[in-house]
C-alpha cells in the first residue's frame, strides 16, 4: 500500500472517530436541550448576572406551573439588567396569574413607562381596568393601542363596545 493510501485510511478512521466523539459529546448534554430549566440553570451557572438567562429560566419554570419560583427569577433578570420592558411585562403576567392585579398594573406600567409603544401591557392594563369597573381608564388603554397598532385584531370592535357601555352608563 503506498504512503497516500495509507493516508486516506487513516483520514477516513480519524474522521469516523471524531463522528462518534461529537456524538458522544452531543447525546451526554442533549439532557440540557430537552428541557429548558436545566439549560437555563446551567448557562446560569456560567454567566450568573444574565437577564436574557433569568428571564429565560423564569419561563422555564412558568411553565411547569411554578409561579412564585417565575417571579423570584423574573426579579432577578431585572436585578441584572433593568432596560427591558418585555420582562416587567412577564413579571405582571405572573403576578396576575398568582391573582395579584396590583402587582401586575405597577409591572405592567413600568414596562409602558420604558417603551409607551409596548402595547401588550396596555391590553393587559385595559382588563385589569375593566376588572375593577374602571371603563373609562380601560378605554384609553384600547385608545393607546389602536394608536400604536391601528391594525391591531379586534381594537376597533373592543373600542366601540366599550364606548357604547361608557354611554350607557351616563
Amino acid at each position: 500500500i503506498s504512503v497516500n493510501e495509507k493516508i486516506k485510511k487513516i483520514s477516513v478512521y480519524i474522521i469516523a472517530a471524531g463522528g462518534i466523539g461529537l456524538f458522544y459529546v452531543t447525546w451526554n448534554i442533549c439532557p440540557l436541550w430537552k428541557d429548558q430549566e436545566i439549560y437555563s440553570k446551567y448557562v446560569l451557572s456560567y454567566e450568573p448576572d444574565s437577564a436574557k438567562n433569568w428571564n429565560n429560566l423564569a419561563m422555564a419554570v412558568m411553565d411547569k406551573g411554578d409561579i412564585k419560583g417565575g417571579i423570584e427569577a423574573y426579579k432577578k433578570a431585572i436585578s441584572a439588567n433593568d432596560t427591558y420592558p418585555q420582562t416587567h411585562h412577564n413579571l405582571a403576567q405572573a403576578y396576575s396569574k398568582l391573582g395579584d392585579p396590583a402587582a401586575a398594573e405597577k409591572e405592567y406600567r413600568r414596562a409602558i413607562a420604558m417603551n409607551p409603544d409596548f402595547y401588550y401591557s396596555y391590553l393587559q392594563l385595559a382588563d385589569i381596568e375593566y376588572r375593577r369597573g374602571n371603563k373609562k381608564e380601560a378605554l384609553e388603554c384600547f385608545k393607546a393601542v389602536k394608536k400604536i397598532f391601528p391594525f391591531y385584531p379586534d381594537i376597533d370592535s373592543a373600542i366601540s363596545q366599550l364606548s357604547t357601555e361608557l354611554r350607557r352608563a351616563k
